[in-house]
């Protein structure tokens, strides 16, 4: 419950302040408005994966801009696991799914020169997922004849994140950047699940077990390794 009322009383307050902020802002501005879609790419060097990322700019006037990131991370894994007991060998396979959506609100202060520009800022966070996993006739360590099992955990997180940021323009209307950020982020586990299931029993095959929630809040770096390639739609 302290989860929820922290997560809807900072959104409100965010909501609150963009809106509040735009509109006077947006009243005193003396440029043209533009609209910037940016796409962001973190690359993981280890593993040689890439998450990439979706971000909206409203620039309101030369030195201030509202910004909004879309996240989406769906992976799934999938391995075989061969019996080294038994008389058949048997064979087992463990699937594991991972999906995550976060999404931010946030107030950038720029500072233009020339082709550069230099910013600074501050956003909320937020994000939903799960942690599902599927093993078939194996705990994942040891072969199991005929015992299947399924994990399943919801996600939820919600964070504060101070940031700067570096662009070059290539032309006024494209450009390419980079930004690293401090983030203050609290990660929960919901309730989740833990079901066993004997193929081969006839009676009170299914167990079900529950998984205890829990949570953990960390000070982080965000952005790190970050690569942004933005293009500006101007309002004429």
């Amino acid at each position: 419950m302290k989860f929820y009322l922290i997560q809807l009383l900072i959104s409100n307050l965010f909501l609150v302040f963009l809106f509040t902020f735009s509109t006077i802002v947006g009243q005193d501005s003396t440029t043209t408005n533009s609209f910037i879609v940016e796409s962001q790419v973190y690359p993981n060097w280890n593993t040689d994966s890439y998450k990439p990322a979706l971000k909206l700019r409203l620039v309101l006037n030369e030195n201030h801009v509202l910004r909004s990131n879309l996240l989406i991370d769906n992976s799934k894994t999938y391995r075989e696991i061969f019996s080294t007991t038994g008389p058949n060998g048997g064979v087992g396979s463990i699937e594991n799914i991972n999906q995550f959506f976060g999404f931010s609100v946030g107030y950038e202060h720029l500072n233009n020169y020339n082709r550069i520009t230099v910013y600074n800022g501050l956003e909320g966070v937020f994000g939903v997922g799960r942690e599902d996993v599927y093993g078939s006739r194996t705990d994942s360590i040891n072969f199991i004849a005929d015992q299947n099992y399924s994990s399943k955990v919801p996600l939820q997180h919600v964070g504060l994140k101070i940031f700067s940021g570096i662009d070059y323009n290539i032309t006024p209307n494209l450009y390419v950047g980079t930004e690293v950020g401090l983030m203050l982020l609290k990660i929960q586990r919901k309730t989740g699940s833990f079901q066993q299931l004997d193929e081969s029993s006839t009676t009170a095959s299914d167990v079900t077990t529950v998984i205890a929630s829990s949570s953990t809040t960390s000070l982080l770096f965000s952005g790190l390794g970050c690569i942004r390639i933005g293009w500006r739609f101007t309002k004429k």
